[in-house]
């Protein structure tokens, strides 16, 4: 059966020890009143992509299929109301949303727009 994931938007995720050794650095600049720095990655993930990097980490089989986030947006609502409404999908969605220990709400921001300037942090 093939792995179905969801390809969205850009999630930035960065490494603990990243943000640690910025912190560090940032924080001893005389530089710094009054700036804003955010420690993020300058291009991000596709959702798709953060999903193969954690099934490559847990030695899990990888997503094989990648539905595009983007075209859920142009279903129209009467269709996928009424798709909800169908136990079927509702078990199913359920089911993954439950097995991934993720909240429904999440799903709301799959493709939600949202970049960081990190200008200010790539100068230093």
């Amino acid at each position: 059966m093939p792995a179905v994931g969801l390809h969205g938007g850009r999630i930035n995720i960065v490494p603990v020890d990243f943000v640690v050794d910025a912190l560090e650095l940032i924080s001893h600049k005389a530089s710094i009143a009054k700036k804003c720095f955010h420690l993020v990655d300058p291009v991000g993930y596709r959702s798709g992509d953060v999903l193969d990097i954690f099934s490559r980490a847990a030695h899990a089989p990888r997503m094989n299929l990648f539905i595009n986030a983007a075209l859920i947006g142009f279903i129209p609502r009467g269709v996928k109301t009424s798709l909800m409404a169908l136990a079927l999908v509702r078990g199913m969605r359920n089911a993954i949303m439950g097995d991934l220990g993720l909240p429904e709400d999440m799903l709301t921001f799959v493709n939600y727009p949202m970049r960081f300037d990190c200008r200010e942090t790539l100068l230093r």
